[in-house]
């Protein structure tokens, strides 16, 4: 239907109007969005860390922060997505943490003869796997077994250390080579470390005689009702023939026979370890625990020293192999990263594991590891503890 020209002037004029208070409620809408998330912000700020919110915050009022392109001294890796907003998020929380501080050298940092590749090497976090993959990349000859790593995993052989060079060297090889660090979740690399030195999953002893036996030794008087160390682990038939465990009743024999197994084995359970892993950083500090569960942020130092390239546990393979084929691009090899990534199954043992201690427990874990969660961008309340 044909509009006059009086009609036309008035439909446009509605339509004006339409528009200006579309503008202005658009405007009100923003103002109010963008005070409403301030006051979001500042309530975040103070947080602690135990309440059930996680204390790194990733939103702004402001769009989302744009990636740092590739400028001059760059590594390639570090300008890519998603390592360049990992490493920009990085170096924004270790400042507002004020965690920065000198490099360094220590056994972590591996490297070979031939390939420019520098790796922090995180125990619990595939390094047993990239450092297979490192010694074919430099060209080792032999098999590569799970074996022969573990003989040589803190000597020279089959890779050099930083420790071992000057610190003038050691800046050479940092600024020169392609430098890489894995991270991954603090309560599953925890988990996974007990359950590869502490249970018979694995088959290397070593740890449960050694670290196990004392840690059993140490927590006895809990599990053994008054009967002397001595008594429990010598013999079963003297044991069981001697007065203070023939006052002992039924449930408390057996507790005794059970923790006999223990104290021998070193085959300790996930709430002994945990209670040991508190204990010791209450008792001395987390700068000498033991390297397979030692904060990832004490060990591989990302405050102090600008990885090219960050992973995530979750993403290895696909990340690895992103790493691979940088470093071969210009050779005649193609090797890749073996596996698949399998995060469904550690997060339901983790979960298993961390529901047998307290939630207790668990906030004193988030406050050993805070440094990791914030740093490295780990959600702390992934995981809870039996309440």
């Amino acid at each position: 239907m044909m509009l006059t020209k009086g009609k036309k002037i008035f439909a446009f004029l509605l339509m004006l109007s339409g528009i200006a208070l579309f503008v202005e409620r658009a405007g009100l809408y923003s103002t109010l969005s963008t005070s409403k998330i301030n006051s979001m912000l500042q309530e975040r700020q103070t947080v602690n860390v135990h309440e059930k919110t996680s204390p790194c915050p990733t939103f702004a009022p402001q769009a989302t922060p744009t990636c740092p392109r590739l400028q001059e001294g760059m590594h390639p890796l570090s300008a890519e997505p998603p390592f360049s907003c990992r490493l920009q998020e990085i170096q924004r929380k270790c400042k507002e943490r004020n965690l920065n501080s000198k490099f360094q050298r220590s056994h972590s940092f591996k490297y070979g003869a031939s390939m420019p590749l520098l790796m922090c090497e995180l125990p619990k976090v595939a390094s047993t796997t990239w450092q297979a993959v490192l010694m074919k990349l430099n060209g080792f000859p032999g098999d590569v077994t799970k074996e022969l790593l573990h003989r040589y995993a803190y000597s020279q052989f089959p890779h050099k250390t930083l420790v071992r060079v000057d610190d003038e060297q050691a800046e050479r090889i940092i600024k020169q080579f392609t430098t890489f660090m894995i991270t991954r979740h603090p309560f599953e690399r925890l988990v996974s470390a007990y359950f590869d030195k502490f249970t018979n999953r694995s088959d290397m002893t070593s740890y449960r005689r050694n670290a196990g036996v004392k840690i059993a030794r140490n927590q006895s008087p809990e599990f053994l009702h008054g009967i002397r160390m001595t008594s429990a682990v010598g013999d079963m038939v003297a044991l069981k023939s001697s007065p203070e465990f023939s006052a002992l009743g039924k449930q408390q024999q057996d507790d005794v026979i059970r923790y006999r197994h223990v104290l021998r084995s070193g085959e300790i359970s996930f709430q002994q370890f945990i209670r040991h892993v508190l204990t010791h950083t209450r008792n001395v500090n987390s700068h000498t625990m033991d390297v397979h569960w030692r904060p990832q942020v004490l060990l591989c130092q990302p405050c102090a020293l600008n990885y090219s390239m960050v992973m995530r546990f979750e993403n290895l393979v696909t990340e690895s192999n992103r790493l691979l084929k940088f470093v071969q691009r210009d050779l005649d090899i193609n090797f890749t990263f073996p596996g698949a990534n399998k995060p469904a199954t550690q997060n339901t043992i983790t979960a298993k594991a961390m529901q047998l201690i307290s939630e207790a427990d668990v906030n004193r874990l988030r406050d050993l590891y805070a440094d990791d969660f914030y740093v490295l961008g780990h959600d702390p309340y992934r995981y809870s503890g039996k309440n």
